[in-house]
């Protein structure tokens, strides 16, 4: 290993001399090749050829390898397009590894995009997408902590900090794109390549998402205003997941940002904003620090009302493009049962009462595959909850009070799949999350079995407002513990429905 990576070095040296004294057409086609050749290579040059990147032969190959491109890019802009993506694929093979005690910052691709001519001349010959795969690549190479090279001094210690801002603060004064649109893109581009959990937390602070939400006003047109907030959302979200353990103090900074994407009017209801809203709203809950789990669950409150009022605008209006809001609504409250449990005891279960109506109207109104497993997904989270919880909890008592709704729905819905010859699958799986018995729980009352009963207490109920209590198969379907027997017992429920209501 260590003699094929000397060789690799050397090789690359001698593309990088080539390229030094190329110029004209020449440097186009070299830095073409060479941008393609190092493209494929990005796999072992992210490993250091087999020797990792602390190993100092290893480490040169990768340096190399972003100094050829970064010389592509300069000498032969034609070529634009082929080394930013292969700029990024090699950032991206970077493993993540702590920080040695003695790192440097690559910020050699960040300095040449903070270059105004130069970044003009490669927006003008690659266009905006190549100018954000640029911009992400640089902010990877420029946070990822990487050794110093122990033989030169060619990798000063550099600033990732520094760098970023200046990037940020760039894409925000539109040296990188004039458009409101393309401004929030060019940030997102640059979060996108964030790596850095100090500078992603510092940025979750910062103003930088309210001054690009401030950028909307200069825009006449409602759907970049729709498109401009959808992207504002989706850089909260970038942040969040990198900074990865949030304060209160952080929800209580963002929270105002996401209910101005909420409360804001949409043209067609639900808007792709405040879809977008709902899965940064999901961020914020998952990584939520669960030593400040009180106070984050009070930044949230005002959120998940604005959650709710927005689905209680939409609900009603019929068509599948619903679906996918109600997955990212129904997936945000599995999340909150799974992080902030307390969320869902807010205002005596008002919040798990929300949760309820949007899963049943996924099990009612919706096709796709995915948000019926999504659906699935929360019930299995719910239970998990009840197993934490104390009977006279709460959320425990709200779920026993709308479980024979719940089981009628799910039924009903799986009994007119059926009739309709639908999908079954996810139905089923539905009914499955219900009824299934918790795995070495005996029955007697004790805490972890509180869901199964809740939903044995159910079934009849379900059955009688539906008028199939007669059935005989019901029993069957009733003594069912484990998936197999669940799984068996529903066809025949069905069929014996369906014939029951024919006659």
């Amino acid at each position: 290993l260590q003699e094929s990576a000397q060789t690799w070095a050397s090789l690359l040296g001698v593309v990088a001399g080539c390229l030094s004294a190329a110029d004209g057409e020449a440097a186009t086609a070299l830095g073409a090749a060479a941008a393609r050749l190092l493209h494929e290579m990005s796999p072992a040059l992210g490993f250091g050829f087999g020797l990792g990147l602390r190993s100092n032969t290893g480490l040169a190959t990768l340096d190399a390898a972003e100094q050829i491109l970064t010389q592509v890019l300069c000498l032969a802009p034609q070529t634009a397009a082929l080394a930013a993506h292969a700029l990024r694929s090699l950032a991206r093979e970077i493993p993540a590894i702590p920080r040695p005690p003695e790192s440097a910052a690559r910020l050699g691709l960040g300095t040449v995009l903070l270059d105004p001519a130069r970044m003009l001349e490669i927006r003008r010959l690659g266009g905006d997408h190549v100018c954000n795969t640029l911009l992400e690549a640089a902010a990877r190479f420029a946070c990822t902590p990487l050794p110093m090279l122990a033989a030169t001094t060619a990798s000063p210690p550099g600033d990732p900090s520094g760098m970023m801002l200046a990037l940020l603060h760039r894409a925000l004064e539109g040296g990188f794109g004039q458009e409101p649109l393309e401004r929030c893109l060019n940030v997102k581009a640059v979060l996108r390549g964030l790596t850095d959990r100090a500078i992603a937390f510092s940025t979750c602070g910062s103003d930088l998402f309210d001054a690009l939400l401030g950028t909307e006003n200069s825009l006449a047109d409602a759907d970049q205003k729709e498109q401009l907030r959808a992207q504002v959302a989706s850089c909260v979200a970038i942040v969040c997941k990198t900074a990865e353990v949030l304060p209160a103090i952080i929800h209580g900074r963002l929270a105002p940002t996401l209910r101005a994407i909420l409360v804001a009017p949409a043209r067609q209801p639900p808007g792709i904003a405040q879809e977008a809203a709902v899965k940064t709203i999901w961020h914020l809950v998952r990584y939520a620090d669960p030593a400040q789990a009180d106070a984050c669950v009070e930044a949230l409150v005002p959120l998940f009302g604005e959650v709710e009022a927005v689905w209680g605008r939409v609900s009603e209006i019929p068509g599948a493009y619903l679906d996918d809001v109600a997955a990212e609504c129904v997936t945000l409250y599995t999340e909150a049962a799974r992080w902030l449990p307390g969320l869902l005891a807010i205002g005596d279960g008002q919040k798990l009462e929300a949760c309820l109506e949007i899963a049943l109207h996924v099990v009612c109104r919706c096709d796709a595959a995915g948000v019926l497993r999504t659906a699935t997904r929360c019930f299995k989270e719910l239970r998990n909850l009840v197993t934490k919880l104390l009977h006279d909890h709460i959320v425990v008592k709200v779920l026993a009070r709308r479980m024979p709704q719940v089981v009628q729905v799910a039924l009903g819905s799986y009994i007119a799949k059926t009739r309709d010859s639908g999908r079954l699958r996810g139905h089923m799986d539905i009914l499955v999350a219900l009824m299934q018995a918790p795995e070495g729980v005996p029955e007697g009352g004790i805490v972890g079995d509180v869901f199964w009963q809740m939903v044995s207490q159910a079934l009849p109920v379900a059955a009688a407002a539906m008028h199939i209590e007669h059935l005989p198969e019901l029993a069957k379907l009733a003594q069912a513990r484990s998936r197999g027997q669940i799984m068996r017992a529903l066809p025949s429920v069905a069929r014996s429905a369906l014939r029951a209501t024919a006659s």
